[in-house]
């Protein structure tokens, strides 16, 4: 198939070359559109699935970021709560004062502590060793607690030292938690901030190739149309021009047909080139066959008397020379040897910047001139 699709190809190349350039004008168009078209497509329908993911993606990175940032809440309820501006300020107060308000405070605080640990402690993944450190610290504030509420107060030092407890392991660990938790917020909140960067980026990119795809299509159509309306004026110049060209063949036939009644031919000299052209009668007067073609100068003065030639010169010259005109009438000898008496006029003109000297010669010899001897 493949073959034979080629040498159809070559036979339409070799009989209709402008058939098959016009074909593979027409396909490359068609390829052209509905590559555009489809990238079109494309990069739109990717814009907007791209656009989706971006809201999806986001959407969830700020949930996950504002999970974070509760976590950091309430871990720093928790520490409030429970740190030396909570239940330890107001238990240590107890113990040095030995004020009932200060264990009333404690008690309170150490219940929201606990109530905010237990939350933070189910959020945070990990760090065993660190939240059993804190569970620790928390079972020992509470049986110091209790031992506080039910020892009698004799003396602060004594007090104190039923009531003791080394909490530094879990205020590392609280320490600990909190950088994580920092950490894990600037984490999300840079990665955010790249996917953000990088989509908005393909969105771009996906936004300039769908304008471009547009662009093209537009171009592609704006330059078919403008070959079209390029290809209708070619053919209206070209239909012209036949017509020109029918109407230059009829203008000639007409005038053979008028030199041939009339016995009469026209002749052009151009004064830049000195070339000279012959109509049709004028190669008849002659006697001289139009495959001849136009004779030399020095040719074509065996045609003329020695006088005749001389008069000639003059008034040409003097045409040119006055930008005028003149007529005379002279012998002439054909190829045949027969003479005629031909009467010629010529005129001078300008055209576009050529001068030339254009005439006719008429074929007078019926009437009888004494001088046709």
């Amino acid at each position: 198939m493949f073959c034979v699709s080629m040498n159809i190809f070559r036979f339409k190349d070799k009989e209709h070359p402008f058939m098959t350039q016009r074909l593979y004008e027409t396909l490359a168009k068609r390829i052209v559109f509905w590559l555009s078209l489809i990238l079109a497509i494309g990069a739109g329908s990717t814009l907007a699935l791209l656009f989706l993911f971006r809201s999806e993606f986001l959407a969830e990175a700020d949930s996950d970021l504002e999970r974070a940032i509760e976590q950091r809440r309430n871990f720093a309820e928790f520490r409030t709560a429970f740190g030396y501006g909570g239940f330890i300020h107001h238990f240590k107060n107890y113990v040095l004062r030995g004020q009932p308000e200060y264990l009333e405070q404690a008690n309170r605080h150490f219940r929201e502590a606990q109530f905010e640990w237990t939350g933070v402690k189910q959020d945070v993944p990990g760090f065993f060793n660190e939240k059993a450190d804190i569970d620790a610290m928390l079972t020992n504030y509470a049986d110091a607690l209790q031992t506080a509420n039910q020892t009698p107060r004799e003396s602060a030092e004594t007090l104190d030292d039923l009531v003791r407890v080394n909490d530094a392991p879990a205020f590392m660990a609280i320490a600990t938690i909190d950088t994580y938790i920092a950490n894990q917020i600037l984490a999300l909140t840079e990665a955010r901030h790249t996917a953000e960067v990088q989509i908005g980026l393909w969105l771009l990119i996906l936004l300039f190739l769908t304008i471009l795809s547009v662009f093209v299509n537009y171009l592609n159509r704006s330059i078919r149309t403008e070959r079209q309306e390029v290809a209708a004026q070619e053919l209206a110049q070209s239909q012209k021009l036949r017509d020109l060209a029918v109407r230059h063949d009829l203008l000639e036939l007409q005038q053979h047909q008028a030199e041939e009644l009339g016995g009469f031919g026209t002749w052009l000299l151009n004064l830049d080139t000195e070339e000279m052209q012959w109509s049709n009668g004028i190669f008849a007067l002659h006697g001289r066959p139009i495959t001849a073609g136009v004779p030399p100068i020095h040719e074509a003065a065996r045609y003329y008397d020695p006088d005749t030639r001389n008069q000639m010169a003059q008034l040409v010259q003097v045409a040119v020379t006055n930008k005028s005109g003149f007529s005379f009438r002279f012998p002439l000898t054909r190829e045949d040897g027969q003479r005629r008496l031909v009467a010629s006029s010529g005129q001078y003109a300008a055209h576009q910047g050529h001068y030339y000297l254009v005439g006719l010669y008429r074929d007078v010899t019926a009437e009888k001139d004494p001088r046709a001897a």
